[in-house]
């Protein structure tokens, strides 16, 4: 077996466990799908959050470490004694490379302990965002930490073409493209079989945006329209739910576990995307291997996938959302040719095994150990 590879992402534990209470986003959704992946030919190991399991635990051919518990701050020496057990949960794992996607409060930090730890260290972009010089949410001691996280990595991924040239403008460093990928689903339903337009993703005001869901909704109150995603407690989430709750054609599901909302994908006419930036949404390629078009009101799907017909509201124009709503209900030749081309799109270039192959690549150039 390859060199040991240790991926940090403190949210994945439960799409290795069912059982467990918390299930985090899209970055970990793919470390899941690619660390068992990579297991089939390398020593891969993950570190968890604390969610009562064992502090060592072996699921899928992955090892899995547990760090500390995914709670509020409750004192102020707990940043510390955090970055205490995380130091712990990676020494564990022993790795000759550690890997970190996204969320770049805590990048700066696994960085450090990486070196701390005399090994090697890869950034994976998850986000647009992760791109800017200059987050806004950080700290100015985090920031530089997280500045110099990205200029001293052995490898850094990116997940667009895109981002490889904001990340060199940026920085000034290269990066290798390796896009998300996703398992392959059964043959997909027609057009005839397909009802109304989903939305999924979190509650959030300034990314994702679902208030302009409900725009659009409002705008087409003969379509129908499905929300799916976890709440949270904000002020801003409760408005958007009691405000989807008054619309007789919105109905709000809340979250849906990972394995049940694949039907939703397979049956929906289109998903419909209203956030302000992405990195590589894992809901494009849920829709795509369900032969799902993507409508799209700011983030462009020609980015990430070339069809001959457009489902984008150019300029983030909501006029334009409406009308492409319209179209692909109203036209089954328009929304046939979207259809085929994302399916046959995605199973040539995003299935999880080509990703994991040139994933594997990446991560074998920073190693000297690698095969």
């Amino acid at each position: 077996m390859g060199p040991r590879i240790c991926f940090i992402s403190l949210h994945a534990y439960g799409y290795f466990n069912q059982d467990a209470e918390f299930h985090g986003g899209g970055a970990e959704r793919q470390i899941y799908f690619l660390s068992t992946a990579l297991a089939d030919e390398y020593d891969v190991h993950v570190v968890v959050g604390d969610f009562g399991q064992p502090r060592r635990e072996r699921r899928e051919g992955v090892t899995l470490h547990r760090a500390y518990p995914l709670h509020e701050r409750r004192s102020i020496l707990q940043p510390v004694k955090h970055l205490l057990i995380l130091r712990s949960a990676m020494k564990r794992a022993d790795a000759d490379v550690y890997v970190h996607r996204g969320f770049p409060r805590i990048a700066g930090f696994v960085y450090a302990l990486a070196r701390s730890l005399r090994a090697k260290w890869v950034f994976n972009v998850a986000n647009d965002s992760n791109i800017r010089q200059d987050p806004k949410e950080l700290a100015t001691p985090v920031k530089y930490l997280y500045r110099h996280a990205i200029r001293d990595s052995d490898g850094l991924i990116t997940q667009t073409e895109h981002q490889q040239r904001e990340l060199r403008a940026t920085y000034g460093v290269d990066s290798r493209v390796v896009p998300n990928g996703y398992h392959t689903a059964p043959e997909p339903l027609p057009f005839a079989d397909r009802e109304g337009f989903l939305w999924v993703g979190r509650l959030h005001q300034s990314q994702k945006r679902p208030h302009l869901l409900l725009d659009l909704a409002e705008k087409l109150p003969a379509m129908s329209f499905t929300i799916a995603g976890p709440a949270g407690d904000s002020e801003y989430a409760r408005r958007v739910q009691n405000r989807a709750d008054s619309l007789q054609n919105v109905e709000y599901l809340g979250l849906v576990q990972p394995e049940a909302i694949h039907e939703l994908y397979r049956t929906a006419t289109a998903v419909v995307n209203t956030s302000a930036h992405e990195g590589f949404p894992n809901t494009f390629l849920e829709a795509w291997r369900q032969g799902t078009p993507v409508v799209s009101l700011a983030v462009d799907p020609g980015r990430y996938l070339k069809t001959d017909e457009s489902a984008y509201a150019a300029a983030g124009r909501m006029e334009d959302l409406v009308d492409r709503c319209r179209w692909l209900t109203e036209n089954e030749q328009f929304w046939s040719r979207v259809s085929s081309q994302s399916l046959s799109t995605f199973r040539s270039r995003f299935t999880i095994e080509a990703v994991t192959e040139k994933y594997a690549a990446a991560l074998e150039s920073t190693v000297d150990t690698f095969r």
